[in-house]
């Protein structure tokens, strides 16, 4: 139940769904001719359009999620590596249309380079995510495939296939893994949501060295000030990310998944 009433929280906090929301209220105040309502609707609208565009409000944003965690210094052993879902479309490959390659794909390609650095140690791909919801294959079995293809053993792989989001992941990632006293295990997720991940994996008793991948914040262009990314920049899309993330960071603590809203690097 709590699955499904976040993911109804979302679609309501979602900048995309206020923007419309503002939209749509403006648009109706002005042929009631409420005009007074409806100037101030579509002004809002204006303006969270206008923030990420003119202003570095979305790197602001993204950054205190992006650095929370920093790349670690990787020791001699790994005894495993933890790979949170993400960075394939499952729609896509659900379709056919080869290994369908998203966003998120350095969690898959950095699990590669780690796996070849760590030749003894398992990998475990965590995402139940299908399309359509009740299709036989996950994401966690397309990433196994393309794990296959960039030179990891099968026999290293392991899929957990249950999980739904970043809470799941962490529970059904540690009943697989079963981590002994003494080992170590990687965490790979993109940066932005290494703290939610952290938090989790914390909540259910599994501490992981966290490996932060897929960092969305480019460096600025030469003579281009920090921050800045102009009309039609991305900044909308970045911003509503980092949203997700901090309403996540919220919700998760909330609902009692996790002990900590924002955490930090262990010493």
């Amino acid at each position: 139940m709590l699955f499904e009433l976040g993911k109804i929280f979302w679609m309501l906090a979602n900048p995309a769904t206020l923007l419309l929301i503002l939209l749509l209220a403006g648009f109706g105040f002005l042929l009631l001719r409420w005009r007074q309502m409806g100037l101030v609707a579509v002004g809002a609208a204006s303006l969270l359009v206008a923030l990420p565009a003119f202003t570095p409000v979305e790197r602001w944003l993204m950054s205190s999620l992006e650095t929370r965690f920093p790349t670690p210094d990787l020791p001699e052993r790994i005894d495993g590596i933890v790979v949170l879902g993400g960075g394939l479309s499952v729609a896509t490959a659900a379709i056919g249309l080869d290994h369908a390659i998203g966003g998120g794909a350095d969690r898959v390609t950095a699990a590669a380079r780690l796996a070849n650095r760590y030749p003894e140690a398992e990998i475990l791909y965590s995402s139940g995510a299908r399309w359509p919801a009740d299709a036989p294959l996950s994401e966690a079995d397309y990433a196994a495939d393309l794990l296959e293809d960039l030179g990891v053993a099968p026999e290293r792989i392991r899929r957990e296939d249950r999980s739904r989001n970043t809470r799941e992941n962490a529970l059904y990632a540690l009943e697989m893994a079963d981590p002994q006293p003494g080992e170590t295990w990687l965490l790979v997720t993109s940066a932005f949501h290494m703290p939610r991940a952290v938090a989790c994996f914390r909540a259910v008793g599994w501490t992981t060295l966290p490996y932060p991948v897929d960092r969305r914040l480019a460096p600025p262009r030469p003579g281009q000030p920090a921050g800045w990314f102009g009309p039609g920049g991305g900044g909308f899309g970045l911003m509503t990310t980092a949203v997700k993330e901090y309403v996540g960071l919220l919700a998760y603590r909330l609902a009692g998944w996790t002990e900590e809203v924002f955490p930090r690097p262990q010493p």
